[in-house]
């Protein structure tokens, strides 16, 4: 009998060997699951239990984070300039000086008035809100009666500006540096008008009997005039007709002149609301033309006052924002007037 025979395990053994039990765990590792197990080979997985959900952790109270700090805004130091800033406000004051030109017209329907050429000069001082720079504006020339003026700008101050389809016409555009005080020379003007009341009267009346010729001349001072009239003189020049050596001043302290055949008489003021009157006598031949016997005037005099009606404002400048106020503060004028 063979060792077979004898121990069955033995033959067994033999037969399929020994088993492993670590290989068996193994194999059972590689086995097909249920959620692998597909026979009809849909793809699909089969359903599985429903996962055991863990039980919601206690969310922690969130914590409120505070806002960084900032520093407080800066404020703007001198050189700086604040966005949106505010348009600076700008002061312009004015003074007219005039030198005025004019002849009576001696027509019934136009009593008192007179053709005038003026010729003028203004001065502007200006402050600024703006503390670093002045800002330029135009400078606005026109007239009551509607007279164009003709300005010629300082080129120290001011230029003209060409005036385009639409814009400002004749103005000038005006510029003072900031570090300049007081009134400066900004422009000259010139322009002519007629003007219905002048500020005084001037009559002359010719009177003669035979060869004795008597001329009376009188000014008043308007009462409607803001000041008295100063340095005023009158003037009376003498035909050809008159007798150089027989001239006679009879009234006011007038003194003649025998080569320019003059005689001038000088007030040093005339209050408003005042005359003045003044006269001679001269001798003339007995055939004289009394067509001839013209006597002309010119009467000199000055005021703190203006005659014409220039008027002049500050205006904003194209492309420059600004608060503008003027005002003339001080007007004179220096007149020579004639009557034929």
């Amino acid at each position: 009998m063979t060792s077979t025979d004898e121990d069955p395990a033995a033959e067994i053994t033999a037969a399929f060997g020994t088993f492993d039990l670590d290989e068996e765990a193994d194999d059972n590792d590689n086995k097909p699951t249920i959620d692998s197990y597909d026979p009809f080979g849909v793809g699909a997985p089969l359903a599985s239990e429903p996962k055991k959900v863990s039980p919601e952790k206690k969310k922690s109270p969130v914590k409120k984070i505070s806002p960084e700090k900032k520093d407080p805004p800066k404020k703007y130091l001198a050189k700086d300039v604040a966005p949106n800033s505010v348009p600076p406000l700008i002061s312009i004051n004015f003074k007219i000086h005039e030198e005025i030109s004019s002849i009576a017209i001696m027509d019934p329907e136009m009593e008192g008035a007179s053709e005038i050429f003026v010729q003028g000069g203004v001065m502007a001082q200006m402050t600024s809100s703006d503390a670093h720079k002045n800002s330029p504006w135009f400078l606005d020339a026109k007239t009551k009666t509607g007279e164009i003026v003709d300005v010629t700008p300082n080129v120290s101050y001011s230029k003209k500006w060409d005036a385009q389809k639409g814009q400002r016409k004749k103005a000038s555009v005006i510029t003072i540096p900031k570090a300049t005080v007081g009134f400066v020379p900004i422009a000259s003007y010139y322009f002519k008008e007629t003007i219905e009341h002048m500020p005084l009267l001037l009559e002359r009346r010719v009177t003669r009997k035979g060869d004795i010729v008597q001329v009376a001349v009188q000014v008043r001072s308007k009462l409607t005039n803001l000041y008295d009239l100063t340095d005023l003189s009158i003037t009376l020049a003498l035909p050809d007709p008159v007798i150089g050596e027989d001239v006679e001043v009879n009234v006011g302290e007038g003194i003649y002149e025998p080569v320019k055949r003059v005689i001038t008489w000088k007030l040093s003021a005339l209050q408003k609301g005042d005359s003045f009157m003044v006269s001679v006598r001269c001798l003339v031949n007995d055939d004289a033309d009394d067509a001839l016997l013209k006597f002309p005037i010119v009467l000199r005099c000055s005021s703190l006052d203006q005659i014409s009606t220039g008027d002049f404002k500050a205006v904003e400048a194209t492309g420059y924002p600004a608060a503008i106020s003027s005002e003339v503060i001080s007007r004179t004028f220096r007149l020579i007037h004639r009557v034929k």
